[in-house]
């Protein structure tokens, strides 16, 4: 195996500690977050070849640099960049949260869970069709139980990479699920409605009937509108694909860990009506995509730090 070494530096704030929480935390995973080392690893390809990435961090929360080890049976320039690449979209290492913390500064509650949290950014890994993909696996079904089948689906169906003894994981493409038979998703528990979605929506793609590429630039109201039109997907999975593509004003309403997160921190009461939990966001206006990802981490964070978690 070669190994070739590249710096990423990153707008600060960054703690990559802090914003690797989901790798860490997850019972169920397909890439690999060790906890003594603060090594991120973690599958990319290119031109249907695989690398594994080794991703630490260098410096410090206000002065953030990554140093990443690409390995491979074979590296060259083109396939260093589209990794880079991946990384610095999955990372969001050219993202500034210092207006977003000022916008909320004014939001006591929200304004504490900042500082707490300094420096976190959403990790948003994979393209729009693995989004989609995580959002119908998820439909319904309890975060730890959606962890293990999405770990089951990835190992059986995407593209591997052993490395000392310890295998990684590309996320399935869009051909290769286009050609997954039915009752094969139906063997790993998922359920007949989601494996339906899951196989048409990639049929759909490749055969063109829907395009993912040019629907990712649409404004956020046409590509609600667009993305609802594909059975399956729902207001739910709009909203949190327009999160991972990047705009910072989305707001999903119907997210339950969002309700259970306001509810929890802005200490309201069980019995108020979710219009009036939901506008406490009025304040997040502009801010709202970040403004929930940091409300998700912490009551994350906070579930774990009960006895038996």
């Amino acid at each position: 195996m070669k190994r070739f070494t590249i710096l990423i530096d990153v707008v600060p704030p960054y703690d990559f500690f802090a914003s690797t929480h989901s790798h860490r935390y997850k019972k169920y995973h397909f890439d690999q977050y060790d906890r003594l080392s603060g090594k991120y690893k973690k599958a990319y390809e290119f031109e249907k070849k695989v690398l594994l990435a080794e991703i630490v961090s260098e410096g410090t929360v206000k002065k953030p640099r990554l140093s990443v080890s690409l390995i491979g049976q074979s590296i060259n320039e083109r396939m260093v960049d589209s990794v880079r690449t991946q990384i610095q979209g999955q990372f969001l290492t050219n993202t500034d949260l210092k207006p977003f913390y000022k916008h909320c500064s004014n939001d006591k509650i929200l304004a504490g869970l900042l500082t707490q949290y300094f420096g976190l950014k959403p990790n948003y890994p994979g393209d729009l069709f693995e989004c989609v993909t995580r959002c119908i696996i998820s439909q319904q079904i309890n975060v730890t139980f959606a962890d293990k089948v999405e770990m089951i689906y990835v190992q059986k169906f995407g593209k591997k990479l052993v490395h000392h003894g310890e295998s990684f994981y590309v996320y399935p493409d869009v051909k290769t699920v286009s050609e997954i038979n039915k009752k094969d998703l139906l063997k790993i528990q998922f359920s007949e409605r989601k494996a339906e979605y899951l196989i048409d929506l990639a049929r759909d793609v490749v055969n063109g009937t829907v395009d993912f590429h040019k629907m990712g630039f649409l404004p956020a109201d046409a590509f609600r509108k667009e993305i609802t039109k594909i059975r399956g997907i729902g207001m739910w999975t709009a909203e949190c694909s327009l999160m991972h593509l990047g705009h910072r004003d989305i707001l999903p309403r119907g997210d339950i860990g969002l309700h259970q997160a306001i509810r929890r921190f802005y200490n309201i009461d069980k019995d108020t009506g979710l219009e009036k939990v939901l506008k406490y966001a009025d304040k997040w206006k502009g801010w709202e995509s970040f403004a929930t990802y940091y409300l998700w981490h912490a009551l994350t964070d906070d579930r774990l730090k009960k006895p038996g978690a």
